[in-house]
């Protein structure tokens, strides 16, 4: 299986490989091995997140709070004899200077985040030839006689199995690998990278070393590359085990014996495609075991640091299809990791931007990743509108990678990274842009800490339709409402509770077929306590597992059976709340928009707002039908052109509604139509009075504007902006 370079990697393992000091340093270290400047908050607020190594005065200009750079010194060699280190001594001088060469940046009040991976390097002869495990730099350090006693303490005894047994690989023994090179290079040279398997007793020793290296050498945390089971792996007999031990622990031998006919777990063989028995346990196993690797990971470097910052870093985008491919499911790393550090990788495609009638924009997923990671904190990365996929013109940069902030921003996600430089230099433009909204970003940091995304209409985030080779439409439902001004936000499975849905006025369903009892008790008493309640398609078609039920679980809520459902919208009154049914036509199973896909084109739907013919009417009818499902009573609505998109965030300490405005309006040339005569209206929150309201952007001193109240509602408009505004609610104490 052979991953081609898009050369975006090969920037991160060039820095480790030519910084045998690594600079950073952790928040383990006392107050007074820090200096006076206390780290700010680990909050979304606080984090504006540059790369440098070293360039203070750089990176104070760019207003930073988090510098990602370093890593971990694994296996030193001499600069000179290019032999391994074996003084300890000298090695512990290597992680001294470490400490100190960092310490200047926690006294600037920065946070470091290292860079580090699941990635095992090589070399081949030649660019061209298929690499091989035993061509793994690490074979070397494993077959030199003493070299790995000499650092058991970090890495621990010599592993039974050498580095070249680590790498995934397929039911065929093919092994996943990438090639490494920068995107303006010449294809040469023979270096790659492997994958090592999460499942791997070994290779979980070694990592754990390599984590453990990074908190000792100051760091304040790291984020893991490559964090993914490449597609058809591992069948190694290690993950083969685990997937037996977690058939036993984890799944209800009643349902093994009753679905598969299974009873000896001995004999289970992993599945190698979903006509196969266990495809749907397979798939969660995978995602499991790799956020299974991450606590272990998290709970040996916080023996260390207690405070210690971990992430993987994830592909992105279409997060159901990454979870079903690639184990890559953000609930469950959510639940772990202490930051998401996720990649869009569309390159162009992805850049927000409107050209000719399309918007391009990618604030749903970002929505999702806040929910995933319980509003954590959540680094974009790769959407970036320069070095080393330049946009044809570098005039349009200052602008770019301004909206490319924003769009994050306004979405409770940080923009990662603005770079010094990526190999060759960075455009002064890309610099001057983000110094100017980071700027505006830190004036109003006291009222940014501690806001949270929050809005009365929620749309249900499901990643276990996936497993059972279903796609719900998350995304692009919240592209349909990002486009007509109601504001919303997501809900992932995990936090499906009635503490959640009590929140909403409106949940959307959006095509969740597979439902549990529970959850469906939920949603009945939901609506009957007076909520409204969107359904797109023939959702509670299942049960958790995938089963087909015989009716629709939602049939009394609907009042329809499955064999009467209708082809209309129907919108009814049920107990206190409204329901509205939207017809809905599904991709079968296993199908996809393309030939190169065997899921529906997520980018398509939430990035460019296009809908195939088999779902636009259904889409099209869903702002008229949340509207009418919250019978007046929508928490957030914008009055601008579908250029336009905005978010609301409570600071429940400080008593106010923050409103986001990201203006799209802007071409590849970096050309900005400003935004004119945007209008906001906002439900009063029960028992609060408005006493002022203002609005700012980088460019402009923010200030007082007038409002308009009627009945519950406030109303105001926004001062024509560029590219970002934010408005200000205050209510009164």
């Amino acid at each position: 299986m052979k991953i081609v370079s898009n050369g975006l990697k090969f920037l991160f393992l060039f820095t480790m490989l030519n910084f045998l000091l690594p600079v950073a340093i952790t928040s383990q270290t006392t107050e007074a091995e820090k200096g006076t400047v206390q780290l700010g908050p680990w909050d979304w607020g606080h984090i504006r997140i540059v790369r440098s190594t070293g360039n203070i005065e750089f990176l104070q200009r760019l207003h930073t709070t988090v510098n990602q750079t370093g890593g971990a010194i694994v296996f030193p060699k001499d600069k000179e004899s290019g032999l391994y280190i074996t003084d300890l001594s000298r090695f512990q001088e290597m992680l001294e200077e470490s400490r100190a060469n960092v310490k200047k940046f926690h006294n600037e009040g920065m946070y470091v985040i290292a860079y580090t991976t699941m990635a095992l390097g090589g070399s081949s002869e030649k660019y061209e030839d298929t690499p091989k495990p035993e061509e793994l730099n690490l074979n070397q350090v494993y077959q030199t006689p003493g070299l790995w006693e000499i650092y058991q303490e970090f890495f621990g005894p010599r592993p039974e199995e050498g580095p070249a047994m680590w790498p995934r690989y397929t039911s065929g023994r093919e092994y996943s690998y990438y090639r490494f090179r920068h995107p303006n290079a010449p294809k040469t040279g023979g270096g790659f990278e492997m994958f090592g398997c999460q499942d791997n007793p070994y290779y979980l020793q070694y990592f754990t070393g390599v984590i453990k290296l990074i908190a000792l050498g100051g760091h304040d945390g790291a984020y893991i590359d490559w964090t993914k089971v490449h597609e058809g792996t591992c069948f190694c007999d290690h993950s083969k085990n685990a997937f037996r031990k977690y058939l036993q622990e984890k799944v209800s031998a009643d349902y093994l014996k009753k679905r598969y006919g299974i009873a000896d777990l001995t004999i289970v063989e992993p599945p190698t495609n979903n006509t196969m028995a266990l495809w749907r346990e397979w798939l969660q196993f995978r995602s499991w075991s790799l956020t299974e690797f991450h606590r272990l990971l998290r709970e040996a470097a916080r023996k260390i640091n207690p405070n210690f910052l971990l992430s993987g870093n994830i592909n992105g985008g279409a997060y159901g299809n990454m979870a079903y491919t690639n184990g890559d499911d953000m609930e469950m790393m959510g639940a772990v990791d202490d930051f998401l550090y996720s990649e869009i990788q569309h390159g162009l495609q992805s850049v927000p931007r409107t050209e000719g009638e399309t918007k391009i924009s990618n604030s749903a997923p970002l929505k999702f990743l806040a929910a995933a990671a319980m509003q954590k904190p959540v680094w974009m990365y790769c959407v970036q509108p320069s070095t080393p996929k330049p946009i044809p013109n570098e005039n349009a940069l200052y602008n770019l990678i301004q909206l490319n902030i924003a769009e994050a921003f306004a979405n409770h996600n940080t923009f990662s990274v603005v770079r010094e430089t990526f190999g060759e230099p960075i455009s002064p433009k890309v610099h001057n842009g983000a110094e100017l909204i980071y700027g505006f970003f830190q004036k109003n940091e006291s009222n940014l800490i501690g806001a949270r995304l929050s809005a009365n209409v929620g749309i249900f985030c499901s990643l276990n339709q996936f497993y059972s080779d279903e796609f719900s439409y998350f995304n692009p439902a919240s592209r349909v409402l990002a486009d007509h001004g109601i504001a919303h936000v997501m809900t992932v499975e995990r936090d499906f509770t009635s503490r959640e849905l009590v929140k909403f006025k409106v949940l959307v369903l959006p095509y969740v077929p597979l439902l549990s009892d529970p959850q469906l008790e939920l949603i009945k008493q939901y609506v009957n306590d007076g909520g409204g309640l969107v359904v797109l398609g023939l959702s509670s078609l299942k049960d958790e597992y995938g089963l087909p039920r015989e009716n629709l679980g939602l049939s009394e809520l609907l009042g329809f059976n499955l064999q009467d459902t209708p082809v209309e919208v129907v919108q009814k009154k049920a107990g206190k709340g409204r329901v509205v049914f939207i017809p809905f036509n599904p991709l079968p199973v296993g199908k996809g928009d393309t030939d190169k896909t065997p899921l529906p084109d997520d980018h398509m739907m939430y990035g460019q707002g296009k809908f195939p013919a088999r779902v636009k009417a259904a889409f099209e009818a869903l702002p008229a039908a949340v509207e009418w499902a919250a019978a007046g009573e929508l928490s957030g609505k914008l009055q601008a052109p579908y250029t336009v998109e905005f978010t609301t965030m409570e600071q429940a300490e400080k008593n106010i509604l923050l409103v986001h405005l990201v203006n799209y309006n802007m071409n590849l040339d970096g050309i900005v139509t400003p935004a004119n005569k945007v209008k906001v209206k906002l439900l009063i929150p029960e028992g609060k009075n408005v006493s002022q309201v203002t609005v700012g952007s980088p460019l402009y001193e923010t200030q007082k504007v007038a409002t308009k109240k009627s009945g519950s509602f406030l109303e105001f408009e926004i001062p024509a902006f560029e590219i970002y505004s934010l408005a200000t609610v205050y209510f009164n104490k």
